[in-house]
């Protein structure tokens, strides 16, 4: 066999093997490139240890606060690099994919705009911050193929300084809510009701096409709240079927996520909080679209809870957080994106 004739061979298995890639793994970045080094590592770890073809979509979604020595761009260049070393040495597809976004477009566009880049069978979402455990593909994968089910469901490490603190057991609780074994009907009741499972989107392997009929259902929105709830909803309305296993598959790192603390002193940060309003008015609208019998009364009932304690959430932040001089603008602006007589309901409560 000639040098040459080799060298087409390889193109052309390397060709197949991009054809099937066995997972798509979706990361949005924003303002968080000095921990996206450890994020990709957990991932090449658990390439490493499964047998898998693997694509890696990183998406951009216009960081702001990176200098020279951390664009994400120059971060993935290594990544890339990587990525082709351990292909040639495993002879398996280990894709790594970089888009960037020349403005913000918020968390729920960005998973989009990554899941559109996807050429997996399943998807599985990581946030940029997080980190997944050696086992993670492999224990996944070998779920849904053994149960054929729409959705695989492990369970979460939490990372955090304190983990005797409230919130380390508060969200170690809610992480770790999953259901063990299968689920083969009324997905919406066990999310929305029975509360069988967490609705955090990472953790979890999905069939693309599900994720994909999910996302028909939301319009594009620009939204950095409640955009886990408004994706579940829809992937737990599309899919009929659910898998829990006792493997843990991931690492969440609770200390590095957007503090409620903080004080908010102008009114784009204002907006950006209330704009979790725009979720619960997207749902509605879909739900209206959509034949008579598609929710009961009880699970919409469930949802304008969740969208009340939603606003509950914002109006404490805002109280909490915001400036003297803002607060009537912040009451203000609560009006505009919640509706007034909502907004005065629980308002003087809190």
């Amino acid at each position: 066999m000639t040098a040459v004739t080799k060298l087409i061979r390889q193109s052309l298995i390397f060709l197949h093997m991009k054809k099937n890639i066995n997972i798509s793994i979706l990361i949005p970045v924003f303002n968080t490139e000095p921990l996206l080094k450890n994020c990709f590592d957990s991932i090449k770890q658990s390439f490493l240890l499964s047998e898998l073809n693997v694509q890696v979509v990183i998406i951009n979604d216009a960081s702001t606060k990176t200098d020279d020595n951390n664009k994400c761009k120059k971060i993935v260049k290594v990544f890339k690099k990587e990525a082709k070393q351990l292909e040639r040495q495993n002879k398996r597809c280990f894709l790594i994919d970089y888009a960037e976004h020349y403005t913000n477009k918020g968390l729920l566009e960005t998973r989009r705009d990554a899941l559109f880049l996807a050429q997996g069978d399943y998807i599985l979402i990581v946030d940029s911050d997080d980190t997944i455990t050696p086992n993670c593909l492999t224990d996944l994968y070998n779920a849904a193929i053994k149960s054929g089910c729409d959705v695989i469901h492990g369970k979460t490490n939490i990372i955090a300084n304190d983990l005797s603190s409230n919130a380390a057991i508060i969200k170690g609780k809610r992480a770790n809510l999953v259901h063990s074994g299968a689920i083969n009907e009324n997905l919406l009741n066990s999310f929305l009701i029975k509360k069988d499972f967490n609705g955090f989107v990472w953790g979890k392997l999905y069939k693309k096409e599900i994720v994909l009929r999910a996302f028909d259902h939301i319009p594009p929105m620009y939204c950095t709240v409640q955009e886990d709830f408004i994706t579940s909803l829809w992937i737990f309305f599309t899919a009929k079927s659910y898998y829990g296993i006792d493997s843990t598959v991931y690492n969440y790192n609770i200390e590095t996520g957007i503090s409620s603390k903080n004080q908010v002193t102008d009114i784009s940060q204002i907006e950006k909080i209330c704009s979790a309003a725009g979720v619960f008015t997207a749902i509605y609208s879909e739900i209206e679209s959509l034949p008579q019998d598609s929710f009961t009364s009880e699970q919409i009932q469930k949802i304008q809870i969740v969208s009340a304690n939603c606003l509950i959430n914002n109006i404490k932040q805002l109280k909490a957080s915001v400036t003297p001089e803002l607060q009537q603008t912040a009451y203000e602006i609560l009006c505009d994106y919640w509706g007034q007589n909502f907004v005065d309901k629980f308002y003087k409560e809190f």
